[in-house]
This record gives structure tokens, C-alpha cells and sequence, in this order.
């Protein structure tokens, strides 16, 4: 930057200075002037006719005055209302939503526990099915001990299948309350191992 464009620019940055200083100045006098007015209003109430200028003191307006009675003052009491009315109604209203939505609830709770029974009795015909070519027929050819091993190994299996699938059939916690199908066991004793007979 050259000393020409170094002047230039402490120029503009006085003569902007200059011009902000007299708007500041002119503020200032503006202000001094109002606070004056201000002071005088607070002061005194001032009544203009044609005829004659009155000064009347704010503390001569008596015993009725309607000062409260203002526009803010009225909005401001209507907008409370208006938000109470809404807080009451938004409370109101989400008692509703929330009472429906618990009624909802119980009802799946239940339907469920219909679904539930089903599927308990599903599990039970496969179980029948698993289990009931267990039986070994009187006078029927002794197991080896490979075969014994590997029935009672299914047995097992089949023994698990319906036990696990009891527990995976009960109700959630959040419905136990309004159900009566807890019965996780299943209502018969596992099928017993095979045995060699002696």
C-alpha cells in the first residue's frame, strides 16, 4: 500500500468519524431533551384546550380510576385465560390418549393369550408325533447300545423342543397382569429314557 492510498483511507476514516461523532452528538441532545419531557410528564399531567393549558397533578385523579383497565392489561388477562384453557384441555386430552391407549393394550393382551393357547396345543400334537413311536412293543428285538444311545439322545432333543417351547410361548412381563396363561411348564412330565431291559 502506497502513502497515496494510506492518506486516502485515514481521510475516509476521519471523515466517517467525524460524521458518526455528529450523529452521536445530535442522539445525545435528543435524549437530554426527552428525559426533560419525561421527567415533566411524570410529574404532572398536561391538558391542552383551546381556551387555557392546565397543569393538573397525577396524585389529584382521585379515588376512581380506570388505568387498569387498558388494552395490554385486557389482552394480557385474556391470553391467560387462553393458556390455562389449553393447558386443561392439552391435560384433559392426553388423560384420553393415554387411557385408550392402556385399553388397546389389554385388549392385545388378551387376544394374545388366545394365539398363545394355540400355539401350546400346536407343540403338543408335535410332541405326540416325536414321541409316540417311542414305545418299544412287548417281545420287540433288544436295543444295541448305539441305537439306545441314539433314542434316548432324540428323546432328549424332543424333551427340550416342548419345554423350550413352552417358555418362548408365555405372555411378556408388561402383560402378565392381565392374563391368566402363565403356565410355562408343560402339563405332562418329559418322556422318560429307554432302558435296557435286564
Amino acid at each position: 500500500m502506497d502513502l497515496a492510498e494510506r492518506i486516502f483511507i485515514f481521510l475516509l476514516g476521519c471523515g466517517a468519524g467525524f460524521i458518526l461523532g455528529y450523529i452521536v452528538a445530535h442522539l445525545r441532545t435528543i435524549e437530554r431533551k426527552l428525559d426533560r419531557v419525561d421527567h415533566h410528564v411524570l410529574h404532572h399531567e398536561v391538558i391542552v384546550s383551546e381556551d387555557e393549558v392546565k397543569v393538573k397533578s397525577k396524585d389529584e385523579k382521585g379515588v376512581f380510576s380506570w388505568s387498569w383497565l387498558t388494552f395490554t392489561n385486557v389482552a394480557m388477562s385474556l391470553m391467560l385465560i387462553l393458556v390455562a384453557y389449553a393447558a386443561f384441555s392439552a391435560q384433559a386430552a392426553l388423560n384420553a390418549v393415554e387411557k385408550n391407549t392402556q385399553s388397546d393394550f389389554v385388549s392385545v393382551c388378551q387376544a394374545g393369550a388366545e394365539i398363545r393357547e394355540v400355539q401350546r396345543q400346536t407343540v403338543d400334537a408335535i410332541y405326540q408325533l416325536a414321541t409316540q413311536s417311542l414305545e418299544r412293543p412287548p417281545g420287540s428285538k433288544p436295543l444295541t447300545d448305539v441305537e439306545l444311545q441314539q433314542y434316548n439322545a432324540y428323546i432328549d432333543r424332543v424333551n427340550f423342543f416342548r419345554t423350550d417351547m413352552y417358555q418362548k410361548i408365555a405372555p411378556t412381563e408388561a402383560c402378565e397382569p392381565y392374563v391368566t396363561d402363565e403356565n410355562v411348564v408343560p402339563p405332562t412330565p418329559g418322556f422318560p429314557h429307554i432302558k435296557r431291559k435286564p
